[in-house]
């Protein structure tokens, strides 16, 4: 057992281990594992193929979007089109304002109907 009055502080800049480091301790762990090679079996020939473990990841990502798995989808829709928008909706003051916007433009409704009908048609 330690004695409490011989205790001393740590050095200035002391580390116990590589986990206080700054920066993403993950991200390059990550990279290396997705880098490897290995041998998997590819899902269109079902052939053992040599790759990388990102690629085999990528082909089981691709194969569950193909076989209607929402999620899988919506990963690889996310990442050809980018995120959807959230959609802002109009609040009762919002249409009153623009109710009120339209009235005031000489003949507004019929131009905007006009306009609503020429966009339904394209």
């Amino acid at each position: 057992m330690s004695n409490l009055a011989t205790l001393k502080p740590f050095p200035k800049g002391y580390h116990s281990g590589n986990h206080t480091q700054k920066g993403p301790y993950l991200l390059p762990l990550l990279k290396k594992f997705l880098n490897k090679n290995i041998t998997y079996e590819d899902p269109s020939t079902q052939k053992k193929i040599e790759g990388k473990v990102k690629d085999a990841i990528l082909w089981r990502l691709i194969l569950n979007a193909c076989q209607g798995e929402n999620d899988a989808i919506k990963v690889v829709l996310d990442r050809i089109d980018g995120k959807v928008k959230e959609v802002i909706e109009m609040h009762k003051i919002d249409e009153e304002l623009i109710r009120d916007e339209i009235e005031l433009i000489p003949n507004g409704k019929k131009k905007i109907k006009s306009r609503i009908s020429q966009f339904i048609q394209n």
